[in-house]
């Protein structure tokens, strides 16, 4: 186990490099614009629809973009967001993919 996950189940040292060079701006700035919200991340290379439903319960609140590919097809929300919405248990904020 490694921060409470299977070694099976952590990204490639790789992976995870590279969402946290993406993500860590972005909390950075969050944190400084809003001081009393606590944000986290975490990484896992598990399904990421199947792993948020799991911390739900922990969570006030799990955010999660929409998916631009599933705009017009049978799942316009994408496969994160549905299963999110369908057995969370904490509010879920779907939030819209931006438009280029």
């Amino acid at each position: 186990m490694v921060g409470g996950l299977p070694a099976a189940e952590l990204p490639s040292g790789e992976q995870a490099g590279s969402a946290r060079a993406l993500l860590d701006p972005v909390l950075t700035a969050l944190r400084q614009d809003h001081p009393g919200l606590e944000v986290s991340a975490e990484f896992s290379a598990r399904d990421e629809s199947e792993w948020l439903v799991e911390l739900s319960p922990t969570a006030q609140l799990v955010a999660v973009g929409r998916e631009l590919s599933g705009l017009l097809l049978t799942d316009p929300l994408g496969h994160a967001a549905d299963a999110l919405l369908d057995r969370a248990q904490c509010p879920v904020a779907v939030i819209p993919a931006r438009h280029q």
